[in-house]
């Protein structure tokens, strides 16, 4: 699957299951997962701090995104549930 299909997909899935599409600090998260980076690498990129994204955006993005699909998902399980 390709990224820009895979995104669509997680952002038919939020709107569908939330009302809503992915922000932007979930957008970085998602396009670094998705690439395989850490989430060091991934604010660095991005100009987040790494705190931020693994305390506070990571643990609400994967719950969300889990829900949305109906499967338990996180950082390292979410290509293969796509």
């Amino acid at each position: 699957m390709e990224f820009e299909t895979a995104i669509a997909l997680v952002n038919d899935a939020m709107l569908d299951q939330s009302g809503r599409l992915l922000n932007d600090a979930e957008l970085v998260l998602f396009r670094g997962a998705w690439y395989g980076q850490t989430y060091e690498a991934i604010a660095h990129e991005s100009g987040y701090a790494p705190s931020y994204l693994t305390r506070v955006v990571g643990p609400k993005f994967w719950k969300a995104l889990s829900d949305a699909l109906g499967e338990t998902v996180s950082k390292s399980s979410f290509q293969s549930v796509l």
